[in-house]
Parts: structure tokens; C-alpha cells; sequence
């Protein structure tokens, strides 16, 4: 699976943040795909789930200027055990994201669950096995540091061969 990695803290804003902020929002470009997967999910969402759509960006923006990514805005082990898949819930909507710290996020995609566990719903399910087979790309780029962060949670392009961030 070819994609970049792009950086949507400023977008979430609305406004250039010049670095300044808690921490730092990132989703996933598949190659072929004109938008990135947190932009695909917003766009799929009927118009029942405005508000909880609406919640979760205020949430993101909360996030991103005061708190930073903190573990306990997160659903842990949702994915493999040690790929940092976890789920970002308002009401029935999940996203499903790659938790890097407090400073880092990598913000997947996900829809409405109206089951007990994703894996009951197709939708859902493929959602999530999505993030999953990322974050295994993404975390063995950690493992041998072609992608690294630093303290401030920007995430640096260190690969020959890949091109991560599409720079």
C-alpha cells in the first residue's frame, strides 16, 4: 500500500499555527485518493451525525491548542497488539487512529458503529483493518527510524526510498 503522510493541523484550525501548538495532526493519503482518510470519513457522514461530526473536530482543535493527544481521549487496543491502533469515539462515530504520544497522531478512518465489536460490522471492520495494515508499515518505518519524531511531535522523513510526507 503506497501513501503520504500529511500533516492537517493547520486545516483542523483553520488557521496557520506556525509549529505553535500541544500537538500535531497527521492522516493518510492512499496514492490514487485526491483526500486523505480523516477527510474521506468526514465526508461519508449523513447529516444525522453532524453534531457528533462537529464534536469531534472541536475535540481535535481542543487537542491540537491546549492538551495535546493525551491517552485517555482514546479507545487502546483496537488493533494488533503493539501497532498503537486506537479508537477516537463521539456517540456512535469512531475513527480509528495510530497513537503516537502525546504531541502525535495519525488520524485514520472509521464510520458509525451500531455493533458490539467493529469486527460484527463489514463497513466498520474494513476501516479499521485499514489502520491496522498503516500502522504495521508505519511503526516497522520507526522501528528502523525512517520516520522519526521529534520532541515536538512533527514527524521527519528520514526514508531513501520511501517518501513518506510527499516532500
Amino acid at each position: 500500500m503506497n501513501f503520504k503522510l500529511k500533516e492537517l493541523t493547520d486545516e483542523i484550525l483553520g488557521r496557520k499555527t506556525n509549529g505553535n501548538v500541544k500537538g500535531h495532526l497527521y492522516s493518510v493519503l492512499i496514492e490514487g485518493d485526491e483526500e486523505t482518510l480523516l477527510e474521506q470519513f468526514f465526508d461519508k457522514m449523513d447529516e444525522s451525525y453532524d453534531e457528533d461530526a462537529k464534536q469531534i473536530v472541536v475535540r481535535l482543535k481542543t487537542m491540537i491548542t491546549k492538551t495535546g493527544f493525551a491517552d485517555y481521549y482514546f479507545k487502546k487496543n483496537e488493533g494488533n497488539f503493539g501497532d498503537h491502533v486506537v479508537a477516537f469515539k463521539q456517540n456512535d462515530l469512531r475513527i480509528y487512529c495510530i497513537y503516537i504520544d502525546h504531541t502525535a497522531i495519525i488520524v485514520g478512518s472509521g464510520g458509525v458503529k451500531k455493533v458490539r465489536a467493529y469486527q460484527d460490522d463489514p463497513e466498520l471492520n474494513s476501516e479499521a483493518e485499514k489502520v491496522k495494515q498503516l500502522a504495521k508499515i508505519i511503526n516497522q518505518a520507526m522501528m528502523v527510524h525512517d520516520l522519526t519524531i521529534d520532541d515536538n511531535g512533527v514527524i521527519c522523513d528520514n526514508s531513501e526510498e520511501h517518501n513518506y510526507l510527499g516532500n
